[in-house]
């Protein structure tokens, strides 16, 4: 990447997103390192350059300098120059904003060295230790290009938020304007992110393919209204869990399948069928230990002869074939073949009619 020209005074880039209105504005690099975008023009006259960590503090030491003048900690003087009366001016507002907030410019100042950029991240800190929040815009690819480990020093280094945009889910429409990244890369910068404790902010620009594609967008819009995501048991609260117990008791009527109807369930619920599965056989077990006592409690009430050999072999060769069973069918629907979980409950229906 192209590196700038020698120090030359504190910089400002021309936007900043909405809400960091009240936040410092520092200027990594300038003008955007993609700069392809159709619907983007704010960056098209700028050369793209990087600055250098160095003169990055340089502007750091200035806003510090005029911070520590207005708290009268530090000898006032004029601004010798616009760009000094521009460090003046950041340090006064930034100071009536409470000086929690700092946002990086121009566009994806990730492109600057890793290294050289949690060098200037480590000297803000030690510098203004007050800081809560540093956020910058940046690009899928980008993130998607930077090791976890770094993306983890960053957030620890509190640059916590990524700015990203998003434009559209639609990769056709990504293509004609030119972004440079599909659905997917976008989604899985998202994810990374995330995982490395920072927050995201997507920016999504409605009707951006315009009349062509609005019916293709509106399609996108339906098919994720329904959609279910697929979550893990224990992101889905008490209420699934209620709702599946009481399809396991209207299960009890003849015809109906306890496990197909507490799978059902849980699915509907967008549980991921690995965990739907497992539910429903563990929900089974205090049912089959239940029935297990009434049943020998009505023998011994009756007086029935009960031979512990026996019923001992029977159990052990129901718990061997049902484990078999329930390995199998959640071997299936792991695998997403639903097909075999539904012979594995047609096949008794048809074998109890043939039977009887």
């Amino acid at each position: 990447m192209p590196t700038t020209k020698p120090y030359g005074g504190f910089e400002l880039g021309p936007i900043r997103p909405p809400s960091e209105a009240y936040s410092l504005l520092l200027r990594i690099n300038r003008g955007c390192g993609w700069n392809k975008c159709r619907f983007c023009g704010f960056y098209r006259d700028v050369p793209f350059s990087i600055r250098t960590a160095e003169d990055v503090k340089k502007d750091i030491d200035l806003v510090k300098y005029w911070v520590d003048v207005f708290q009268q900690k530090a000898v006032p003087r004029n601004p010798s120059s616009d760009a000094d009366y521009e460090a003046c001016s950041m340090a006064y507002h930034w100071i009536q904003s409470g000086m929690r907030s700092v946002f990086f410019q121009d566009g994806n100042s990730l492109l600057m060295n890793p290294d050289e950029l949690t060098d200037v991240l480590e000297y803000l800190n030690a510098t203004f230790p007050q800081i809560q929040r540093i956020t910058t815009y940046a690009r899928s690819d980008t993130i998607n290009r930077l090791k976890p480990e770094r993306l983890e020093r960053y957030a620890q280094l509190k640059l916590n938020r990524f700015h990203i945009g998003l434009e559209t889910g639609n990769d056709d429409i990504l293509k004609l304007m030119r972004k440079g990244v599909t659905k997917a890369d976008q989604i899985k910068a998202g994810i990374k992110a995330m995982a490395a404790g920072i927050e995201i902010n997507e920016f999504y620009m409605p009707n951006m393919g315009g009349r062509e594609y609005a019916k293709q967008s509106a399609l996108v819009v339906l098919s994720q209204k329904l959609y279910k995501p697929q979550l893990r048991l224990s992101q889905c609260g008490v209420l699934p869990a209620i709702v599946t117990g009481v399809a396991q008791g209207i299960a009890v009527f003849p015809g109906l399948s306890r496990s197909g109807a507490t799978i059902s369930v849980m699915k509907f619920f967008g549980v991921n069928a690995s965990d739907a599965a497992e539910f429903s056989f563990l929900l089974s077990i205090p049912i089959i230990l239940a029935s297990g006592v009434v049943e020998i409690w009505e023998a011994v009430k009756t007086g029935m002869q009960i031979s512990w050999l026996t019923t001992a072999t029977g159990t052990l060769a129901a718990f061997v074939s049902g484990l078999v069973a329930v390995k199998t069918v959640l071997r299936a629907v792991k695998n997403k073949s639903w097909i075999w979980f539904a012979v594995y409950l047609v096949l008794p229906v048809v074998l109890s009619f043939i039977v009887m």
